[in-house]
């Protein structure tokens, strides 16, 4: 009598500590769920919102197409000035004559270089940020025609070496207002290759390279001009509000 009363309670026992490990399964399970969706919901927000800087930045005004022409007519009027051999001149540009540029000439420009990529319908606005030793780039990009846009920025470190060599290094990488894994920056599968338009060259890959800082820019800083000369930059400056270039120009190497 006294073995076959205890039977149902054991049944009774493991029956209900069954249902309450399910319950907490269940629970947690849901748990889990729930705090993915926040998390995603939370990184959504953050993709589609624009970083605080973006909307502090000048802006295009009625007269920015002018300043954007004026600002390619001095570089090609300081780049082709006759100097002293040797001589070491400076140039500065502000942030808001280089947002003018950037508003209305670089998606000319970008053209102008290639004009199999069609950077109009990809770039809707371009902004700049100059800071004490680094440099913040703001791209509004739309990858396809149903998106309206995601601000993908940027911050740089410009310097040049000992060599000579021109380097762009990638510091921060954030698409609206969520911060991203510098590792995306030139994997072959990275977010920034995600953003590019069909048909641009492997010249691209190249500058994703620099931004990880596996290799320079440019090995050597310098543009070579039509008679010749070379105007090589030797040095550079990010301020607040300005970036300040130290340049030579020399002379023609002798045929």
């Amino acid at each position: 009598m006294t073995a076959s009363s205890t039977h149902p309670k054991h049944h009774h026992g493991a029956k209900g500590l069954w249902i309450r490990a399910r319950f907490w399964v269940v629970a947690v399970g849901m748990g889990m769920i729930a705090a993915a969706a926040i998390t995603a919901l939370c990184a959504w927000l953050l993709i589609r919102s624009a970083p605080s800087w973006w909307n502090t930045v000048h802006t295009a005004t009625p007269q920015s197409e002018n300043v954007g022409r004026e600002i390619e007519n001095a570089v090609v009027n300081q780049l082709h000035a006759q100097r002293p051999p040797g001589e070491v001149w400076s140039v500065a540009l502000t942030q808001d004559d280089a947002n003018d540029w950037l508003s209305t000439r670089l998606v000319k420009w970008l053209q102008n270089r290639d004009n199999s990529v069609d950077w109009s319908t990809t770039i809707q606005r371009a902004a700049i940020s100059f800071k004490p030793g680094s440099i913040t780039l703001g791209l509004s990009i739309r990858t396809d025609r149903a998106d309206d846009g995601h601000v993908l920025t940027l911050e740089l470190i410009p310097s040049i070496d000992e060599q000579g060599r021109l380097w762009l290094l990638a510091s921060e990488l954030a698409i609206g207002r969520l911060p991203l894994p510098l590792g995306m920056v030139a994997s072959d599968s990275g977010l920034l290759r995600s953003f590019l338009p069909r048909g641009v060259d492997d010249g691209a890959g190249a500058v994703l390279t620099a931004l990880a800082g596996k290799e320079p820019l440019a090995q050597r800083a310098a543009a070579k001009l039509g008679d010749n000369r070379t105007v090589r930059l030797t040095a550079l400056e990010v301020r607040d509000g300005r970036i300040d270039l130290t340049c030579t120009t020399e002379p023609a190497a002798p045929r």
